[in-house]
């Protein structure tokens, strides 16, 4: 076991034991909880009974762990479940210096790139009423810039909400200082728009599409971003202390986000130029709110705030790399990492991390947002909350059995790379990030440290199910690496 330096040592101690005083009394806890698979859980027939009780002992051992494993500072939940809330709880410190605890309805945390599905449901708004078209090219809105056309096809609007509009991902110009010197959206694409491949030809993770998609709201319903959604997301929703800029009646409720280094080192403030892409700020509570929404059709207590047609949409498969692979619905993921059908988005901001996760076909609902960058967090408290309230519905990774046909692995091994990095400038902004793709002398392909054998001409798969599917050109060169919805480009 690793040995803690004692101020490490020291400041575990002392993160757990402010997660338990915090923790609602139930009993006597010791500083390490087991989390029993069945805890509060109570089971009718095939009914499960979901309520606060049952789930906070089923899930506050796992943030009690777990933030001390992984020196999480300040944490909080919203579960709903058949459009309501069902639970929610704070755990640790907005402010550890401070001493201030979190509030579960009051303290804002920093949501991240689950600002993108936000973005997309006022975008689908527009399209509900009639003045955006989702297979039109996006250059028929535009007024102050066009996108080149150095490609045949066009970029069109469902293009920037599947990450398939074909930008260059440059991460440069993305931050200032100061809030004052955040730039117009308008102004800002005009100068960062890259085009590099034809739209749908492969997805990338694509920060520049939602911000542009961000940039049709403004020039369509001609208010600034944070205006469209405070009059049509926010007030209909209820997320009354949710924003993208804090008003100052609410600066004393943010959470400071942290990166624990031996102690707690507060992190900057991030100001951006991508406003759509990452910045709002909620509570786990509004964040009920809307998943709530998009949970019941689009509706929010008696008032449709998106049409059914359009939420149908955004938590169906809308883009796929691969048939065999999860894809996108309009700017949320599709999900199977637990094991059942499920739409999430992940987000993070330098000291902040959230996730949101859905379950349709379950009518539940889960956001997790912490003092953290690292999403370590919400995959052990969703993958608890899954393995122990769906069981039944979880199906386990089908493992296929080795390809009989002949197969030349050096025609897959050699260097890799996620595609989501500035092409154009190499070496600045979002970088490059190579890995080799290695054979272990026993037929497989070498992936994260893990075999996978081959079951198809260009399909691997590991024992633990995931699969690694290649891309040929038409001579039949090897072109790319698709692992889930990433998709790695053969670099030699």
């Amino acid at each position: 076991m690793r040995k803690l330096s004692r101020r490490v040592a020291r400041n575990r101690f002392c993160l757990i034991a402010t997660l338990l005083f915090l923790l609602p009394a139930v009993g006597n806890l010791p500083t390490t909880i087991p989390a029993s698979p069945s805890a509060g859980l109570e089971q009718s027939g095939e009914q499960i009974s979901w309520n606060q009780q049952g789930l906070d002992e089923l899930l506050a051992p796992v943030f009690i762990n777990k933030m001390a494993d992984f020196y999480v500072a300040g944490a909080a939940i919203s579960i709903v479940k058949d459009d309501r809330l069902v639970y929610t709880r704070a755990f640790g410190k907005r402010d550890v210096f401070a001493e201030v605890p979190v509030v579960a309805d009051r303290t804002l945390f920093r949501i991240g790139s689950v600002t993108k599905t936000i973005t997309g449901v006022a975008v689908m708004q527009l399209v509900d009423r009639g003045l955006l078209d989702l297979d039109a090219d996006v250059n028929a809105y535009l007024s102050e810039f066009k996108i080149d056309d150095r490609f045949d096809e066009p970029v069109r609007v469902r293009d920037l909400l599947t990450h398939t509009a074909g930008f260059d991902q440059l991460g440069t110009g993305r931050h200032e200082e100061k809030g004052e010197d955040v730039r117009p959206l308008g102004e800002f694409l005009a100068e960062n728009l890259v085009r590099i491949r034809p739209p749908r030809e492969v997805s990338c993770y694509d920060t520049y599409a939602i911000t542009l998609a961000g940039y049709l709201i403004e020039e369509l319903s001609q208010l600034g971003y944070e205006a469209y959604l405070k009059r049509n997301l926010f007030e209909p929703l209820r997320m009354q202390r949710t924003n993208v800029y804090v008003p100052e009646s609410l600066k004393s409720d943010v959470a400071v986000g942290y990166e624990f280094r031996g102690e707690w080192f507060p992190q900057r403030w991030e100001f951006m130029n991508t406003d759509p892409a990452s910045t709002v700020n909620s509570t786990v509570t509004d964040m009920a709110n809307y998943m709530r929404m998009l949970l019941n059709g689009g509706e929010f207590e008696g008032r449709q705030v998106l049409s059914r047609r359009s939420t149908e949409a955004m938590l169906s498969r809308q883009y796929g790399n691969h048939p065999e692979l999860p894809g996108y619905g309009l700017t949320f993921w599709e999900d199977t990492a637990y094991g059942v059908d499920a739409f999430s988005h992940g987000g993070s901001m330098t000291g902040f991390g959230s996730y949101l996760y859905l379950v349709p076909a379950e009518n539940l609902g889960v956001f997790v947002a912490f003092s953290q960058e690292s999403g370590r967090l919400a995959d052990q408290v969703i993958s608890r909350l899954v393995a122990t309230a769906l069981k039944d519905k979880v199906r386990k990774p089908e493992i296929r059995p080795r390809f009989s046909g002949g197969i030349e692995l050096s025609r897959f091994t050699g260097s890799y790379a996620d595609n989501m990095y500035n092409h154009s400038n190499p070496g600045q902004g979002w970088r490059r990030r190579p890995f080799e793709l290695e054979a272990d002398g026993k037929g497989n392909l070498v992936f994260n440290q893990r075999p996978a054998h081959p079951v198809a001409p260009l399909i691997f798969q590991r024992d633990d199910g995931l699969l690694l599917v290649f891309r040929e050109n038409a001579v039949g060169e090897i072109t790319h690496l698709l692992v889930r919805q990433t998709v790695y480009e053969r670099l030699d």
